[in-house]
């Protein structure tokens, strides 16, 4: 009986299964990657794709079965037993004023999956899930390497959040090099173009020090991930995205300031966290205390050099608006926001005999898995302490008289 059951569930969840193929051809001389989306089903499980894919980026769509293109929005009626959608994707871009965030030359290419493929919404039948793998290609010699592994043939990969998968984190492919270790129970990979000195040896050195205290505030960090670096005309500062980052190859470990790029990107990917509502200014506020205080607790700084680097960031934080709400948090608003962070630290201290801290916090912000408000950081510190905080009050009091 159980095993008729078992048998007949397995039957239902291939019935409302569907395969989703992604692939990209890189072709440095055109600039662009040909990417193709590849669905193959049973049944009519999966109807419609629609991609918010702006002209600059997206070109030339094809697709097999009905499409329609308007202002950057692509809808793909998906044929019944499914079908092939292809376009093009221009691989450079840059950042601002500054170097690119995504990059091709002759010889190698960084960016992120999510861009790659562009933002998608799916329309489907309720129940139905996909079965999604991702392939690269490109010139004679290419290697390729995203957060799912060096890609020698397809790669499976599943996102539990999603019933449609879609590729993300940051990709680099070309002459590479490359190092793994296992940290912390953590699969680390660490990826570059060669030729360009980059320190793979010293980062998993410097990975071996701090990641295992990072590990224990965030116990949910990814159990695999990727870090990339490039010095050619990239970004000359850190990225985090899905499971992995980047950071320019001439970025120092530990900053003059006595934080670190690494680290604080390391936060982003392993607590996940964003804001609203006026809740940056805490989002990056976190990642940079733990930055701090990450190389403090692991002993790569001492504790005269963490408090002349609080020093340093009280005076910079003389510059910051007497609100510190915002949406996006830069320069001395992280600074203050630091500051804050750390008194609210001893406060819970305090407040609880010692029993618990900020990681408390920060652990339980990290578990609500969606944007946060300045009222989630008040309303999680007060389920902590027991009561509300008077560190966040006077913070708050800004935004009241706004």
């Amino acid at each position: 009986m159980l095993l008729s059951f078992v048998v007949s569930s397995l039957a239902a969840a291939a019935e409302r299964t569907y395969e989703v193929r992604y692939s990209a051809d890189f072709d440095p001389a055109s600039g662009m990657a040909t990417v193709a989306v590849e669905v193959r089903q049973p049944r009519r499980l999966l109807r419609e794709l629609t991609f918010t894919a702006p002209p600059t980026r997206y070109r030339d769509f094809e697709a097999d079965g009905e499409l329609t293109a308007e202002s950057g929005r692509i809808v793909w009626r998906v044929p019944r037993n499914g079908g092939t959608l292809q376009f093009k994707h221009v691989v450079d871009h840059r950042r601002g004023n500054g170097g690119f965030d995504a990059r091709m030359t002759p010889h190698w290419a960084l960016l992120k999956a999510d861009k790659l493929v562009p933002p998608v919404a799916a329309r489907a039948v309720r129940g139905a899930r996909a079965r999604a793998s991702l392939a690269f290609s490109g010139p004679e010699g290419w290697l390729f390497q995203s957060r799912y592994g060096r890609h020698r043939e397809p790669i499976a990969f599943d996102d539990p959040d999603r019933s449609f998968d879609r590729p993300t984190g940051w990709i680099v492919a070309g002459r590479i090099a490359s190092r793994r270790e296992d940290i912390a129970g953590r699969y680390v990979m660490v990826a570059g173009p060669s030729g360009q000195g980059l320190r793979h040896n010293d980062m998993l050195a410097f990975l071996n020090w701090n990641l295992p205290l990072l590990v224990e505030v965030l116990p949910d960090f990814p159990e695999r991930f990727l870090i990339v670096s490039a010095r050619e005309g990239t970004w000359r500062g850190g990225l985090s995205g899905e499971a992995s980052l980047y950071v320019h190859g001439d970025r120092p470990f530990i900053s003059q300031n006595g934080t670190s790029t690494i680290v604080h990107e390391l936060v982003h990917v392993g607590s996940r966290l964003s804001g609203r509502d006026g809740g940056d200014w805490f989002v990056e506020g976190l990642a940079e205390f733990y930055a701090l205080e990450i190389l403090f607790r692991s002993g790569t700084i001492s504790k005269r050099r963490r408090d002349l680097a609080l020093d340093q960031l009280r005076q910079w934080s003389e510059a910051a608006p007497s609100c510190i709400h915002t949406d996006r948090s830069k320069g001395p608003n992280t600074a203050r926001a630091v500051l804050v962070l750390h008194e609210l630290d001893a406060e819970i201290r305090e407040a609880t005999a010692q029993g618990a801290s900020l990681d408390n916090v920060m652990r339980a912000l990290s578990e609500l898995r969606r944007p946060l408000a300045p009222a989630d950081l008040d309303a999680t510190a007060a389920q902590v302490m027991g009561r509300d905080s008077k560190v966040l009050g006077r913070v708050n009091r800004c935004e009241a008289k706004g």
